[in-house]
């Protein structure tokens, strides 16, 4: 049902290439009316396979020792907006939580391969953490796109399965590093609106 060497291989990489911390951050898949979630106050970075726990859409732990993560109802609230997200990855990585800090969205119309595989990136101003106000705000933003930046807090991304959600952490990443560069350079050229248009309909037709 839930591939558990998968999941625990991603939130290795995540630790390894700094895009999730020790305690921070929060993963799911989704099969179904279940999901495979990690635990709270678990280091991402040494997760075993015996760690993780399989939760219903009511919370209750139905395989597994420990709490489920205190973001859960982000997961359950995003997982109910969209029929095709099923996997999610919550985490912190350094230049997204720059942008969240300072309250700045990330432009969808600066890198094709961003737009083409995230579409519209969200902004969510800050909401205190674990709590059903976060969750709907956040599950709201992937009206338009897969991935979501908290006000001083961190991103959320969504996949089709966790290697998608995984290949997109790392794009939002990536491509809020170059921004801010580019700031830093002083100049961030924008796409031609026409372009920007082109592939906003072609992350849809791939959605």
């Amino acid at each position: 049902m839930f591939d558990k060497k998968e999941f625990v291989s991603i939130c290795s990489n995540l630790y390894q290439k700094q895009l999730i911390g020790g305690y921070g951050g929060n993963i799911s898949v989704r099969d179904n009316d279940l999901l495979l979630i990690t635990p709270t106050h678990v280091n991402k970075g040494i997760l075993k396979e015996e760690d993780l726990l399989i939760v219903d859409f009511n919370g209750k732990v139905v395989e597994g020792k420990g709490e489920p993560s205190s973001e859960i109802l982000m997961h359950f609230e995003t997982y109910k907006k969209r029929e095709d997200i099923k996997a999610i990855i919550h985490s912190h990585p350094p230049f997204c939580v720059s942008l969240s800090l300072s309250g700045t969205k990330l432009p969808d119309n600066i890198l094709p391969e961003t737009t083409i595989h995230l579409g519209t990136i969200a902004f969510v101003p800050y909401i205190p953490p674990g709590t059903m106000e976060l969750a709907k705000g956040v599950s709201n933003g992937f009206e338009g796109g897969d991935a979501v930046i908290m006000g001083n807090h961190g991103v959320t991304v969504v996949g089709k399965n966790l290697l998608d959600a995984y290949n997109k952490i790392e794009l939002v990443e990536e491509t809020a590093k170059a921004y801010i560069f580019s700031k830093i350079i002083g100049k961030t050229n924008l796409l031609p609106e026409i372009d920007s248009k082109v592939l906003l309909d072609m992350y849809k037709k791939m959605r």
